[in-house]
């Protein structure tokens, strides 16, 4: 962090008086701006890029408003993440959101980003009660999912691979059944150990992937039997 310190003395060399002098920069223009809400929150979490360290003390002001439930909301933070209640989680109503950069040499103001609840919104973790192998065999795996409290459509991802390997093998599906059947892929190996993941997002393509879910480690039956 650059900075000085400037002291006075007298031909005593006694000090009469110091000054500490530190230099910095007018804040770059907040970018990549993000905004996410988990699916039964009315918090909305929101993110973005501060730009090159401005070395004196910079703070941030988020905006947030809609025409048609609630006036302008001010939240004045010195990171760059901030949490934000909004009034509704209707989803057709447009919010409009922008954050404001300023230190004592100068101001900046993000471009403003314009959502509604949907567009934002990341679904709750899936989770694997467990892998089943039919008659003790891997020709025929089905992956069974916990039944989330929505009946709604989503887009699953499963990814699996052997314990042994950075790859992994993806296979994607819609709808709401939750058991996935593996029989058609011939690619799992007898007697190896699986880790299994599995995540999703909403069909109509809006709002974000969920995380990863945790991982469920199973080994496959041995050949032949």
């Amino acid at each position: 962090k650059p900075g000085s310190y400037v002291t006075c003395t007298c031909h005593s060399h006694n000090t009469i008086c110091g000054q500490d002098i530190f230099p910095g920069y007018p804040p770059d223009k907040p970018s990549n701006l993000t905004c996410m809400r988990n699916k039964t929150s009315k918090k909305i979490t929101c993110t973005w890029d501060t730009g090159k360290a401005t070395y004196i003390e910079t703070v941030y002001m988020l905006h947030l408003e809609n025409t048609e439930v609630e006036r302008m909301k001010n939240y004045l933070i010195s990171s760059y993440f901030v949490k934000v209640s909004v009034s509704s989680t209707i989803t057709d109503i447009e919010y409009q959101i922008w954050v404001q950069a300023q230190n004592t040499l100068g101001t900046k103001k993000s471009d403003i980003l314009k959502f509604n609840i949907n567009d934002i919104v990341i679904p709750d973790t899936p989770t694997i009660i467990n892998v089943e192998f039919v008659n003790s065999s891997v020709s025929e795996t089905k992956v069974h999912l916990k039944k989330a409290p929505s009946t709604e459509k989503h887009y699953f991802q499963l990814r699996y691979r052997q314990n042994t390997s950075h790859v992994w093998s993806v296979e994607k599906k819609i709808g709401t059944d939750l058991t996935w059947n593996l029989s058609s892929l011939g690619t799992l190996q007898p007697h190896a150990e699986y880790e299994f993941q599995v995540c999703c997002r909403q069909v109509n393509g809006k709002g974000y992937w969920s995380e990863w879910s945790a991982s469920l480690k199973e080994k496959t039956p041995e050949a032949g039997t």
